[in-house]
């Protein structure tokens, strides 16, 4: 069977993963707990977090930790708030029952596919405005 690994990539600590089988992944100034792994080291480009956040953390896997991957796993990233689940579900998810829902194991189904992609995610046109907005003023910041 082919096994997966998911980092869950964050700037605050989230406490209810640390008994999950996630590996939990360090961006942002502040210091980080200890069993969460840092993308400050080797090569990186955390210089850039500011801008890039989670990225800074997703360079870092790919130029220092993917080498040592294994074609039989799967890699997965998630951020503080929005994980990978078994099943779509109508019952409320929340930090007290989550892990019951955390997807850790690879699906029978996945062999036909190279890679996975969430569903999207609905945002309104204001927040794609502010966002979009961001960006632009990020080229002019320096």
């Amino acid at each position: 069977m082919e096994k997966i690994k998911i980092y869950c990539v964050t700037n605050k600590p989230v406490s209810f993963l640390n008994e999950s089988k996630y590996n939990l992944a360090w961006v942002g100034k502040e210091v980080s707990p200890e069993n969460y792994l840092k993308c400050d080291t080797q090569d990186n480009i955390f210089y850039k977090e500011k801008y890039y956040s989670e990225l800074t953390f997703h360079y870092w896997y790919w130029k220092n930790l993917l080498k040592f991957e294994k074609d039989d796993c799967w890699i997965g990233f998630c951020q503080k708030r929005r994980y990978w689940i078994k099943e779509i579900t109508s019952k409320k998810i929340d930090s007290s029952n989550l892990n019951e829902y955390l997807l850790t194991n690879c699906e029978k189904e996945w062999k036909n596919f190279d890679s996975l992609i969430c569903n999207p995610i609905q945002i309104s046109k204001t927040m794609m405005h502010i966002k979009m907005h961001c960006n632009i003023l990020r080229f002019f910041i320096k």
